[in-house]
């Protein structure tokens, strides 16, 4: 089945660092996931600018990929798209554009071993719950899931979706099969109604004259909004069938899993996720150490001949520092 990797550097996210330039941690985590992808999947090919394929390919990693395409994304994507606030949604745009099934995948992520992703409409990573209107939320709570689809500014923007019904629920999609392809469609409309044009940045209060929202809304969550609370609704809506590769959920409320963590059933996936802001810090050096020295223990391990053509002829610490 078809891997995608899509990077699109044009974005500032706020307190993250720019995607083309990694730490050893990130670039061996990359490196693997396509490597694992192409032993137990079949093909991968990456979505990316300029910049990306320039950054990769003076990293010596451009082979990694079955195909790279560098003009989807630099023709094809609408400049009156927020690409700081929506920074994930070149993502969602490569995914539309998609003509057979395809598992998308992010590059911070690898699985280390087989998977079927062709059981259902839709199989994705996990489930999260919204932290917006349940329970009781504690102080001084960033909200990461407002329900953007119930504020005045936005309605309008909703009101040609009746049938949508946006619930609490939300597909997280480091990693997202799509085996009908309908569901992009059904969703990219909904999403290009809220996203398009759309220039609300919770950090800037000049977008929307709020103080407060700047304290209290997550700079993420339009992001997490359109990819993963729209993504819910519009399946369920539309009565996809849909399948979550980890069993435990993940709770907005309380930044945590919620359950029994020996009882996660995880098939081999590693995610930096949060990690990477975390690790890049000198505070967590040793933990960061650590880590990187594990990845090129499995690299070596798992793939001795990608490790020397990779890591040790393409001195690829010296360019990615531990």
């Amino acid at each position: 089945m078809l891997g995608i990797h899509t990077v699109w550097t044009g974005t500032d996210r706020r307190g993250t660092s720019k995607i083309h330039d990694m730490m050893a941690f990130e670039s061996l985590t990359m490196i693997l996931s396509c490597l694992y992808w192409k032993r137990f999947q079949g093909k991968i090919k990456l979505y990316c600018d300029q910049p990306f394929y320039d950054y990769i390919n003076d990293l010596g990693l451009t082979s990694l990929w079955d195909e790279i395409d560098t003009t989807t994304l630099s023709e094809g994507l609408s400049d009156d798209i927020n690409t700081d606030t929506f920074w994930a949604y070149c993502k969602m745009y490569v995914n539309s554009l998609q003509t057979e099934p395809f598992v998308s995948l992010d590059i911070d992520l690898f699985q280390d071993r087989p998977y079927d992703y062709t059981t259902h409409d839709l199989v994705f990573s996990h489930i999260e719950t919204s932290d917006f209107g349940i329970g009781k939320i504690p102080p001084h709570h960033v909200f990461y899931y407002p329900n953007y689809h119930e504020w005045e500014m936005f309605k309008e923007r909703f009101e040609p979706f009746p049938d949508i019904e946006v619930n609490k629920m939300a597909f997280n999609v480091a990693v997202l099969a799509v085996n009908n392809l309908d569901i992009m469609k059904d969703l990219m409309a909904i999403v290009d109604s809220f996203v398009k044009g759309n220039k609300f940045d919770p950090q800037d209060v000049t977008t929307h004259g709020h103080e407060k929202i700047m304290y209290t809304i997550h700079s993420s969550s339009l992001m997490t909004f359109v990819e993963q609370r729209l993504l819910a609704a519009v399946v369920k809506s539309k009565g996809y069938k849909y399948k979550h590769v980890l069993n435990l959920i993940y709770s907005g409320e309380q930044q945590s899993w919620v359950g029994d963590m020996s009882t996660m059933v995880n098939p081999g996936i590693t995610h930096l996720w949060g990690w990477k802001a975390q690790y890049r810090l000198d505070e967590f050096k040793n933990d960061r150490e650590k880590l990187s020295h594990g990845l090129i223990s499995q690299l070596a391990h798992e793939f001795p001949e990608d490790h020397i053509k990779y890591l040790v002829s393409n001195n690829l610490l010296e360019k990615c520092k531990i």
